[in-house]
């Protein structure tokens, strides 16, 4: 999947998707529902069959505090409450604070964004955030804060491994 992004001078609500063939190579790319708003400088992430989204640059240098989610179907991305393939992607919680250029990640039940930025707009943020998955829909709990990074950062990756959350890069 590719989702948002930018296109040019212009955040994007595009949302396409290829299969991948036995062989290991991917099959002819293809439309998706789209999101609801365009965005760039998002998150996005694959848990348990839930597809999320959060976070962007707004148009200017508002980062969104937006955040979507949709379900992975058979017969590619619907509702995750009613199964419907009609306009798939549904608001979750929240973040705090808007946030873009940052990372996010799963791990033990709850995703995680951290740091973010936008180098035209302002410095890099040092915050880190957790939100609970609700299993029964697939929702976002509500954000909590968590201690911060050492040092503000933006553009990084972010990953967890072992119980433990890494950052790589960025400035």
């Amino acid at each position: 999947y590719v989702i948002g992004g930018s296109e040019g001078t212009q955040a994007s609500s595009t949302v396409i998707s290829a299969p991948m063939l036995p062989d290991g190579s991917l099959g002819a790319w293809q439309g998706e529902s789209p999101l609801p708003v365009p965005v760039s400088g998002h998150a996005a992430t694959v848990v348990n069959g839930y597809f999320y989204v959060i976070g962007a640059v707004n148009s200017g240098c508002s980062p969104s505090r937006d955040a979507y989610y949709t379900k992975l179907c058979p017969s590619g991305l619907c509702d995750p409450l009613t199964g419907s393939t009609q306009n798939p992607w549904r608001p979750t919680s929240q973040l705090p604070m808007g946030m873009a250029n940052f990372e996010a990640v799963y791990s033990n039940g709850a995703l995680y964004a951290a740091g973010g930025g936008n180098w035209n707009c302002g410095p890099p943020s040092d915050k880190v955030y957790r939100a609970a998955i609700i299993p029964e829909t697939g929702a976002l709990d509500a954000w909590q804060e968590q201690a911060p990074l050492p040092k503000p950062i933006a553009y990084h990756q972010l990953f967890a491994v072992g119980g433990k959350l890494f950052t790589a890069g960025g400035f």
